[in-house]
C-alpha cells in the first residue's frame, strides 16, 4: 500500500495505465507535470510513479532513491517504419533499420532505444526485462482517446469500468 503517489503525467505517456497493471493499493495520487512531480518527490513522504528521465534527474542529483521497474505495461516501445518512395531515401531507412535489428541490445544506448534481446540499462533500469512487457499501446494511438483514457483511470470509475477501458485501448503482445 502506498499512502501517497505522485504520478509523473508528460503529454504523450500513460502512467495510470502501468499502476492499474501494478495493482497496489494508494490511498492518495497527485497527477502532475513532470518536472513538477520530480520536485515533489524529492519533498519526501511519497512515492514517485516516474520515467527514465526522473531516473536520470535523480541520478545526476545524488539523490538517494530505489528504482523498481513496472514490466508488465510499458508506453516506451518504438516503431520503425520505412516511408519513402525515393531509392536513395529508401536505401537509408533500409539500412537503419537493419542495423536497429541487427543490433539491438549491443548500441542502442547510444540512440535511446529500448532492446529487442536484452536490457543495456546499468543501475535502476538494469533489471527491466522487456520479455516480461504484456501490454503496450500503439503509436498510432489518437490524442482523444489517450485522453480518454487516462481520464477514466484517473477518475471514479469502477474496476470494471477502467478494466474494460483498458481492454478497448490496450494492446496486449
Amino acid at each position: 500500500a502506498i499512502d501517497r503517489l505522485i504520478v509523473s503525467k508528460g503529454e504523450k505517456n500513460s502512467p495510470l495505465c502501468a499502476l492499474e497493471y501494478l495493482a497496489v493499493s494508494v490511498n492518495e495520487i497527485d497527477l502532475l507535470d513532470p518536472l513538477s512531480a520530480y520536485t515533489e518527490y524529492l519533498k519526501g513522504d511519497c512515492v514517485l510513479l516516474g520515467t527514465q528521465r526522473d531516473i536520470r534527474r535523480l541520478t545526476v542529483r545524488n539523490a538517494s532513491f530505489i528504482a523498481k521497474p513496472i514490466e508488465k505495461f510499458c508506453d516506451l516501445f518504438q516503431y520503425v517504419a520505412i516511408t519513402s518512395s525515393d531509392k536513395t531515401k529508401r536505401s537509408y531507412a533500409e539500412r537503419v533499420a537493419k542495423y536497429i535489428y541487427e543490433n539491438s541490445g549491443d548500441n542502442l544506448s547510444a540512440i535511446g532505444m529500448l532492446p529487442i534481446k536484452n536490457n543495456f540499462y546499468d543501475g535502476a533500469l538494469g533489471a527491466y526485462d522487456t520479455s516480461l512487457t504484456e501490454y503496450t499501446l500503439s503509436p498510432f494511438t489518437a490524442d482523444s482517446v489517450l485522453e480518454e483514457l487516462n481520464e477514466a483511470l484517473g477518475g471514479k470509475k469502477t474496476a470494471e469500468e477502467r478494466a474494460e477501458k483498458l481492454k478497448n485501448t490496450v494492446k496486449h503482445l
